[in-house]
């Protein structure tokens, strides 16, 4: 009788740990916001994240990456329930997730694309973005075209396209991804460089039934620093209404030193660097795109540009949401949500 009593005494601490875990869990993931950087007023309302870089899988994938300079997180150290409780304590229900997809171990990523649709469906707009590194690694465009195909409505967009092997925005090999673009009805996303404009004003004339997200040019550092291209990013999306432009947070969390390029930079220095910055920077950033922002309301989204693992973290994570959050309530009222949700959800739709 006595042992009966004991195991079930045990089977009910067992039980009740495990509903405290539940709730605990579900605690901390509840919306908190707890502002360090005193620097309010701060918008209260929900957030889209226009610009996210998914972690792999794939480790193989992720070593390469960071031999090119662009270590990607791993999926077994940012787990996807993870992401979930990050975006519910941050207040913000969707993304553009990116996948990276290289030549290589391309149905891995379509499954964890279908993987996170089931179990969060909605969480996440997924994202086709293929390295343009080299030969050797770009994905095949008929590879592409086949997973287009036979996964049909599963991605929403194409991108991020960054041409990192020197190819221009109008390459064969980039028209062959803005023609799969067009067939499916996907969202192009891409990252130019200076050198790239007369190419950018090319490709969106010539696909005009396709809808461009930009992002990074309009402050491209050269040789001779730093070229502000508001006023070309200006004309062009008064020239072509299938432009659209993705600003995101302007903290400095790839670095700031020549040393931090293409390396991560540990939290234990990119905590106290982003706080050092986080006001000056904010400053910058509301004198450069306040003005456009609302000259063209409609044409602007809010992204963070996570890719690193830290990115990921807690405190860093909290940080981006102030610093967005701040820089949005210096937006007129009248644009506000337009900028911090409504227009992604619209180019969804588009």
């Amino acid at each position: 009788m006595i042992k009966k009593l004991s195991s079930f005494i045990i089977i009910g601490l067992i039980f009740l740990g495990g509903v405290w875990y539940f709730f605990s869990q579900e605690n901390d993931c509840l919306r908190s916001f707890n502002p360090v950087m005193a620097a309010g007023p701060y918008y209260e309302g929900p957030l889209f994240d226009a610009h996210l870089h998914l972690p792999t899988k794939v480790k193989s994938i992720a070593d390469i990456a960071a031999k090119t300079g662009n270590p990607i997180a791993l999926w077994d150290k940012v787990s996807l329930n993870y992401m979930k409780c990050l975006f519910d304590r941050e207040g913000m229900y969707s993304a553009y997730g990116f996948h990276l997809f290289s030549k290589y171990y391309m149905d891995d990523e379509v499954q964890m694309a279908k993987k996170i649709e089931k179990k969060y469906p909605r969480m996440i707009a997924h994202f086709f973005m293929p390295t343009i590194i080299s030969q050797t690694l770009n994905p095949d465009l008929d590879k592409i075209g086949k997973i287009l195909d036979d996964n049909p409505k599963l991605f929403r967009g194409m991108g991020e396209l960054k041409m990192y092997d020197g190819k221009e925005p109008d390459d064969p090999y980039v028209l062959g991804l803005l023609d799969l673009a067009q067939k499916h009805n996907l969202i192009v996303m891409m990252h130019p460089f200076d050198h790239h404009k007369k190419g950018v004003d090319k490709i969106v004339r010539q696909y005009p039934e396709v809808n461009f997200l930009f992002h990074g040019f309009v402050e491209d550092i050269g040789p001779a620093g730093v070229k502000n291209n508001l006023n070309w990013l200006d004309k062009l999306m008064a020239d072509n209404s299938n432009v659209y432009y993705s600003v995101d947070a302007g903290l400095g969390i790839y670095g700031w030193k020549k040393e931090h390029h293409g390396k991560v930079v540990p939290k234990e220095e990119l905590l106290p660097g982003l706080k050092k910055t986080f006001k000056k920077q904010l400053e910058t950033d509301v004198t450069n795109y306040k003005g456009i922002i609302e000259k063209r309301p409609d044409r602007f989204l809010r992204g963070t540009d996570r890719f690193h693992q830290v990115h990921f973290d807690p405190e860093i994570s909290s940080l981006l949401d102030e610093y967005t959050r701040a820089f949005i309530a210096r937006l007129d009222p009248s644009v506000q949500e337009k900028f911090a949700h409504i227009n992604a959800d619209t180019l969804l739709k588009k």
